[in-house]
């Protein structure tokens, strides 16, 4: 299908099957190269997902959404299908570099958006989102799940029929205005959170030299990952009674993948601050084009409350990625005072989802985010 896009750039876009994942990952490699996508449209993350969770060599039950310029490729995402019920219809639900299976999409994807090649990326967005509505007669929703400011802008500006079932501010931390050391961290951040890093850390020096050890092969990554998965477990079990994102042997999976990919090259970092031979915490953070993202972690909790290994944890890779040169460090999306607390700037990110308008469709988003909203209130 031929869209004429603004500045009269004309945009074919058109489907297919998921290719095999040599194909696809030239593909995705060649327009990440001219795109300025996050970690999440990567081949890194994308990659790892399909791996984890396609079969055959391909993508689970998806298929490839391409917009092309003439002959270049300028935009690309994968499409999840699956049949979906509802309290008061069924159909076709589809999502945007997502399987659509709730299992699966526990990876919790967030900042996501089409991969666009960034000459054009305006006109190609709004001639993919298009696509999807033009398409999209049969089909009963087509979620964006974690979409960027610039998705949420382009779909509102279309006049597209949707819903934003939730709106999630996403505390961050602006590297360049953050002074260089940990003192210089320190000083930006309020006297209370302050007081807590400095005592915690005053307490933890006195059992062992507090130090932050990254992991430097895929091996280090493997054992720490598995140290990690003890810790997040347990203090998810103890804290909230289930055992979060790492009881899904699925998610285990997709981690460890992820850990093996992209250690070597750095856009995966797993680390551990210790002190002594007492492990604090751990991160399984995500590294792309200066910005880092704090994906999931594993704390080592006491009954004396003077001790914050959140805090210290990330207070030291805070100041790592300063160091590095890096410009961004985001907290991501989900419960936690403690992202608020060592943040100096926020964002929106968004969870829509594209329908056909009727009242039916705008009922069923209500409960879900009527559902969310309590779950949210039982876990505090």
């Amino acid at each position: 299908m031929n869209f004429l896009a603004p500045r009269d750039l004309l945009v074919t876009v058109t489907t297919e099957s998921c290719p095999l994942w040599g194909e696809l990952e030239a593909r995705w490699r060649d327009l990440e190269n001219r795109a300025d996508g996050s970690f999440f449209t990567s081949w890194t993350w994308i990659g790892a997902w399909l791996a984890t969770f396609g079969g055959s060599g391909q993508a689970p039950r998806a298929h490839l959404l391409i917009a092309r310029a003439g002959d270049a490729i300028v935009g690309l995402a994968v499409v999840g299908e699956r049949r979906a019920g509802g309290f008061l219809r069924s159909g076709v639900a589809a999502a945007l570099n997502q399987s659509g299976e709730p299992e699966d999409d526990a990876l919790f994807i967030e900042y996501n958006d089409f991969l666009l090649d960034r000459r054009f990326a305006p006109q190609t967005r709004a001639a993919m989102l298009r696509f999807i509505a033009d398409t999209g007669a049969s089909r009963r929703e087509f979620r964006l799940s974690g979409a960027t400011p610039a998705l949420h802008r382009a779909v509102t500006e279309s006049g597209l029929s949707h819903w934003v079932v939730r709106d999630r501010v996403c505390p961050w931390i602006d590297l360049t205005k953050v002074p260089p050391g940990l003192s210089g961290y320190l000083a930006v951040l309020s006297r209370n959170t302050r007081r807590q890093i400095q005592q915690s850390l005053r307490l933890y020096e006195a059992e062992g030299k507090v130090q932050l050890t990254p992991a430097r092969t895929a091996a280090d990554a493997e054992i720490m990952l598995d140290e990690m998965h003890t810790l997040h477990r347990k203090s998810w079990r103890d804290r909230r009674g289930h055992e979060g994102a790492f009881g899904s042997s699925r998610f285990m999976r997709f981690a460890r993948h992820l850990a093996a990919k992209g250690t070597a090259h750095g856009s995966v970092q797993l680390m551990r601050v210790s002190s002594g031979p007492n492990s604090i915490g751990y991160l399984l953070n995500f590294v792309h084009r200066g910005q880092i993202y704090a994906y999931q972690s594993g704390f080592s909790y006491r009954d004396d409350n003077r001790f914050r290994p959140g805090l210290v944890t990330h207070a030291l890779a805070v100041v790592q990625a300063r160091e590095q040169g890096c410009l961004g460090y985001h907290f991501m999306a989900g419960e936690g005072r403690y992202k608020a607390s060592l943040a100096n700037t926020d964002e929106h990110l968004f969870w829509m989802t594209l329908r056909q308008g009727d009242f039916i469709a705008r009922a069923e988003d209500s409960v879900h985010a009527l559902k969310d909203r309590l779950r949210a209130l039982l876990r505090r």
